[in-house]
């Protein structure tokens, strides 16, 4: 299956709203994920619209900490968000991994800072997360925090239901 010039190696994870794939980008030879909006979603108009500020919002974010927004299309009516791939593993995934055991205060304080730095940019920026949980807090092999998911974002100086997906739950 292809979107757009990506060809989709396999799906990472499903939400209620979107599906993420792993897909290759053969015109820049990387891999990226793939956000694709649910199908039974696509007519959904309001939704659409919020999906596409996800995207401008998040595109507009520059930071170590904040996975980086490539491309937007839309496809056979549906909706697609590209985004750099994080080879890693979510901290819910890592906490899982400690079945209970305590994570290293330096690893814990690492991390926390980390998120802190990349949400206080995302601040500056006029974006508030509203949606921070280990799903998404990603963290690369080299140990890098990576927040992810802003679907649930509130913009500054903007109504609650002008900006965000609230109620849906999303990958």
């Amino acid at each position: 299956m292809e979107l757009g010039r990506y060809r989709i190696l396999r799906p990472l994870g499903q939400g209620g709203m979107a599906t993420v794939y792993l897909a290759e980008d053969p015109l820049l030879n990387r891999l990226v994920a793939i956000k694709v909006i649910q199908a039974h979603l696509s007519t959904n108009d309001k939704l659409i619209e919020r999906f596409n500020v996800e995207a401008k919002t998040i595109a507009a974010l520059r930071h170590a900490n904040i996975v980086e927004i490539f491309d937007f299309g839309v496809q056979d009516n549906q909706q697609y968000l590209v985004m750099e791939f994080i080879d890693g593993q979510s901290l819910q995934t890592l906490c899982t991994a400690l079945a209970g055991k305590p994570m290293p205060d330096t690893v814990t304080a690492a991390i926390i800072l980390q998120a802190a730095e990349g949400l206080t940019v995302a601040e500056k920026q006029g974006v508030i997360h509203r949606d921070i949980k280990p799903e998404n807090i990603l963290i690369d092999k080299r140990g890098r925090v990576r927040i992810a998911d802003f679907g649930l974002a509130r913009l500054l100086g903007q109504s609650e239901a002008e900006h965000t997906l609230t109620g849906a739950h999303q990958v």
